[in-house]
């Protein structure tokens, strides 16, 4: 039999019930695309883990949108793993189900256990070395706290109230947690939080799309965004692409890829009071896991960390919990966000701690999802 006779044309080559065409899949990147650009923010919904490049990672509240943009409902089946001495393993599997269509969609799988490091040990109780804090460390500790810490001492040395004075204390030896089942619930839904992002990563397609640009999918021609319409002087019907909210009907933009065409519609408002909420817990939960990864760097506990870049030098205002400090708060200047704050500091922290090399790359397991 010759080549040609066992060609098939297009015509003749037999097709895959419910596959998407080349460009159902182009639309969904630019759907992807589109969710990222106007309703994530950098380090709430994606973020660059320092170490590892430039790649952006999902995180939970970043999964939660794309959640709620494909209507999947996501139902978490958790399996308990008994590893002795108090401790547990949690193995979440995730399964994602199509609202509309009642249609198992995918599954992701992540897992979190007491005998993770930052959860399994603590540090023990420290010794004092009979020194006062010295004025330059205050002077440095938020804007070069690397040689803030030198000061005093180095890795392994933090300060504390010995007497009413502030003294410097020397970190004491790491010691196993003797109730793990104080960090159940913790690890339970970080458990969680790690099987949402990979079931919605898988059921999305959506792993590489976090490292592509929108402007670049214009400029070489593979998506068209025509420019908006002038608005109407009369009042027009609104077709199904047409922003609700939009003065007098005006249409909004429209993405076309091939015979698809996609509405630019900003964000739902209805949502916001349920995303500023979702927005709080994972600030705290990732508030926790940055003064865990600064503790193991210095050689503290998470709280003492976070009491340091809480306190103020009259030694006020220190806190040792992320659940202890305000989301929303009056100052001199209006409204402010005291949360958002000290993670941001407590960020610039690690970074400063961190070097750039490979045996500081962090595992991205190790960060909020």
């Amino acid at each position: 039999m010759s080549d040609t006779a066992i060609q098939l044309s297009r015509s003749q080559m037999p097709s895959v019930p419910e596959a998407l065409t080349p460009d159902d899949v182009m639309a969904q990147v630019y759907l992807i695309q589109n969710i990222m650009e106007r309703a994530m923010k950098k380090d709430e919904h994606y973020g660059v883990i320092p170490g590892t490049g430039n790649k952006p990672t999902l995180l939970k509240a970043g999964a939660e949108k794309l959640n709620l943009t494909f209507r999947m409902a996501p139902d978490p089946q958790v399996e308990v793993i008994d590893l002795g001495k108090g401790h547990r393993e949690y193995r979440v599997k995730v399964v994602m189900t199509s609202i509309t269509s009642g249609k198992i969609l995918g599954a992701g799988v992540g897992s979190a256990a007491t005998m993770e490091t930052k959860w399994r040990f603590r540090t023990g109780p420290g010794e004092s070395t009979g020194k006062p804090v010295p004025k330059e460390y205050w002077d440095l500790r938020s804007s070069d706290p690397k040689k803030a810490q030198e000061i005093i001492g180095g890795k392994g040395f933090i300060t504390k109230k010995d007497e009413g004075v502030w003294t410097i204390f020397r970190q004491g030896e790491k010691v196993e947690h003797d109730n793990p089942a104080d960090y159940y619930n913790t690890c339970l839904k970080m458990g969680k939080k790690r099987a949402l992002v990979d079931a919605v990563l898988t059921c999305t397609a959506a792993s590489d799309i976090f490292t592509q640009d929108i402007e670049e999918l214009v400029d070489n021609g593979v998506i068209h965004v025509p420019a908006p319409p002038a608005p109407s002087k009369t009042p027009v019907s609104t077709p199904a692409t047409a922003s609700q909210d939009a003065p007098g009907g005006t249409i909004s933009p429209t993405v076309t890829i091939g015979a698809v065409q996609i509405p630019l519609v900003p964000p739902d408002p209805v949502h916001k009071e349920a995303d500023s909420s979702s927005e709080q817990n994972d600030a705290r939960d990732e508030l926790a896991l940055v003064c865990s990864k600064i503790a193991d760097i210095m050689g503290m506990d998470a709280g003492s960390v976070l009491y340091q870049l809480t306190i103020n030098k009259a030694g006020k205002f220190g806190k040792r919990s992320p659940n202890d400090i305000q989301w929303e708060a009056n100052g001199p200047k209006g409204i402010w966000y005291p949360l958002k704050a000290v993670l941001s500091k407590a960020k610039k922290q690690l970074e400063e701690l961190q070097k750039p090399t490979d045996d500081d790359v962090i595992p991205e397991d190790d960060i909020k999802y």
